[in-house]
């Protein structure tokens, strides 16, 4: 999970492949397994970034039903950016600046794991309570049984929630028909039509972006990658990597 508050300037990332904006005086809520890839970034941004690991987060006291509260539709129908007034904007970079100090002013602290923890479990309180806000301001609401929906519609969303979950192991279209109960050829032809691209080219875009931050920035080798990414071996992986992108992935670690 992580957490990106801007103080000045603006940037445009893809998250999930799409596209998000995020202005001065926002904070962007970055779940678990996000695929993120940059867009562009003004010169003049200032932001802080704060990024928590799954073991990390297992060791923060938060109530569950209190993260219960938050509407799967904020996850999964609306962009994860919240714009913060003033008082909230000065809220969240003290939270900030009591992070960064507690982490760096004494790192071997006796207690400077338990006062990040509890810092990070006051801040999470305070973020579900912006969300819920920011919810019933907009007048959104958790996604409805009685919401008009097709059924080829559904099958599109659930496809894309399927290959956010299972796409470093499973790269076949017939997998993730299997899961919808359907013909690889429907799926196939209602992801065209509704998206311009083939659930083809939606798996390998899924799986190309997750290849590209792990190897640019997990720190894990190329032969660790395309084990992670369920590939059979290293040079299966970068001959589906130069094939879709035109390098190698020790030619993009390096460009």
């Amino acid at each position: 999970m992580a957490w990106i508050l801007v103080i000045k300037g603006s940037f445009q990332i893809n998250l999930n492949l799409d596209p998000v904006a995020v202005e001065a005086g926002s904070v962007v809520i970055l779940m678990p397994d996000t695929i993120i890839s940059e867009r562009e970034v003004t010169p003049d941004i200032d932001a802080y970034l704060l990024m928590l690991s799954p073991e990390f987060m297992r060791t923060i006291n938060i109530d569950p039903n209190v993260m219960m509260t938050l509407p799967t539709a904020t996850i999964h129908e609306y962009k994860p950016v919240l714009p913060l007034s003033a008082k909230e904007q000065e809220l969240m970079k003290s939270y900030f600046e009591l992070i960064h100090h507690n982490t760096l002013s004494n790192p071997d602290g006796m207690y400077v794991k338990s006062i990040a923890r509890n810092l990070m479990s006051a801040m999470i309180y305070q973020m579900v309570q912006f969300v819920v806000k920011h919810i019933k301001v907009l007048g959104l609401e958790p996604i409805v049984a009685d919401r008009p929906r097709s059924r080829r519609s559904t099958y599109v969303k659930d496809f894309m929630l399927l290959l956010k979950k299972f796409h470093k192991q499973e790269r076949s279209v017939s997998f993730y028909a299997q899961q919808l109960y359907i013909t690889t050829k429907y799926l196939s032809n209602i992801v065209k039509e509704a998206t311009g691209r083939s659930a083809a080219q939606w798996i390998d875009e899924f799986v190309i972006l997750e290849a590209k931050n792990l190897l640019r920035f997990s720190g894990k080798t190329i032969k660790q990658v395309s084990y992670e990414l369920n590939f059979s071996n290293q040079s299966a992986f970068g001959k589906y990597f130069k094939l879709i992108t035109g390098m190698s992935p020790s030619e993009y670690i390096h460009s």
